[in-house]
């Protein structure tokens, strides 16, 4: 799991702003905080497809098709999140790379819990797309079984 402060986060911190989240407000019950940081956390998820699509364009050419997964509305711990996700698929329909991650935001941090199917990276990743998708079901189970928000000390 990642954690971005919320000040090293300048585009997130716009994101919160556009959808209406005061600068240092955190209300967990509130129905509209909760809808307003799922904008934002969408936001967030929308540039990430935007880079990755980008960032693979001269990996996949015109052989592999990227394909964002719609995101969907998640808890983590406490917390209101998403998960998301992308796929790269050969003109076979075969998964050359899948990527699953979560996303929640506390009011003063951004976490970030992902891994992947992903023959090219070093660390967080599955030996198979099939033993991803194995895992998937339980990754959801630990994430909203977490501890969030991290109790301040």
């Amino acid at each position: 799991m990642l954690t971005y402060p919320l000040e090293s986060l300048p585009d997130f911190q716009r994101m919160l702003t556009e959808a209406g989240v005061p600068p240092g407000s955190v209300n967990y019950h509130s129905p509209k905080y909760k809808a307003q940081v799922s904008r934002s956390l969408r936001a967030w998820v929308a540039d990430y497809y935007a880079f990755f699509e980008e960032n693979r364009k001269p990996e996949y050419g015109n052989f592999v098709t990227f394909s964002a997964r719609t995101p969907e509305e998640i808890t983590a711990g406490k917390l209101p999140g998403l998960r998301y996700g992308f796929s790269g698929i050969d003109k076979g329909g075969v998964a050359k790379e899948q990527q699953l991650g979560h996303v929640a935001f506390d009011g003063t941090k951004l976490y970030v819990i992902a891994t992947a199917f992903d023959p090219t990276a070093e660390t967080t990743k599955f030996e198979s797309v099939e033993s991803l998708r194995r895992f998937e079901p339980y990754l959801l189970k630990i994430v909203s079984g977490l501890r969030l928000p991290v109790a301040k000390k």
